[in-house]
């Protein structure tokens, strides 16, 4: 019966994973890797299976590769652009062209997933893209350059870092840290300017945007009373130059 050739299924995907998981504990061992790297790594193992059983990906959709491309990109738009537009910048990007944002959401955005305890970046470190946290917790750590102490900030779900990294070569200011297991989009600055040249209304907005960015960033740079951050907290009124 169908009841049963289910019960066959699961005892068979249960097996499945005792057995790579009994395989991985024995690859630690034989390699001899510490045990508070082991704890990590089977830790962030049997995260991500418990994540996989109640999420649903793309890859377990058939269905969704007979898609049009069109389609895809507007399903692609839709998981990312709620995320994205928590920014003002994007906010007023989408406003203008969703054909440019459909297309960088599909392109110039990336999902990534953190283990707790990793480094997701380290001070004076090339910064690589802008980020939006979308599961988990981070923290976010930098030094005083005048008195050497650390100050510390917590990041949760909806917060974005290293914004600077999309209209300049950036280095990170500090460290960050991911304290849960985390989700991530990347916004990938090439890949997204690119995709911004093919669209001439968001192209204009884009280069005043990012033109009073940087004009905002040199100011608190010459500032003694200001630091610079990864945490790019700007003036709102600022993203309105996208619209022009």
């Amino acid at each position: 019966s169908s009841i049963t050739a289910s019960m066959t299924q699961l005892r068979q995907l249960s097996w499945r994973f005792d057995k790579n998981l009994s395989t991985l504990r024995k690859y630690l061992r034989s390699h001899r890797i510490s045990t508070r790297l082991s704890m990590r790594i089977l830790k962030y193992v049997e995260y991500k299976l418990a994540a996989q059983k109640q999420e649903i990906k793309d890859s377990d959709v058939q269905l969704l590769s007979i898609l049009s491309a069109p389609l895809q990109m507007e399903l692609v738009q839709e998981t990312c652009e709620p995320v994205l537009t928590r920014h003002p910048f994007f906010r007023q990007y989408a406003l203008i062209s969703p054909a440019a944002m459909r297309e960088a959401c599909t392109k110039a955005v990336q999902h990534i997933s953190i283990s707790i305890g990793d480094n997701v970046f380290v001070e004076q470190k090339k910064a690589e893209s802008m980020m939006f946290l979308v599961k988990g917790r981070l923290h976010y750590t930098m030094s005083r350059r005048k008195t050497s102490e650390a100050l510390t900030t917590a990041l949760g779900h909806g917060d974005w870092c290293s914004e600077a990294a999309l209209w300049t070569d950036w280095e990170h200011m500090g460290s960050m840290q991911a304290m849960e297991n985390c989700e991530i989009l990347a916004v990938f600055p090439t890949r997204f300017i690119d995709v911004t040249r093919m669209h001439r209304r968001s192209l204009r907005g884009t280069i005043a945007y990012s033109a009073q960015f940087l004009e905002w960033l040199n100011r608190r740079a010459s500032s003694s009373s200001a630091s610079l951050s990864d945490l790019h907290v700007i003036d709102p009124g600022l993203a309105g130059e996208v619209t022009t």
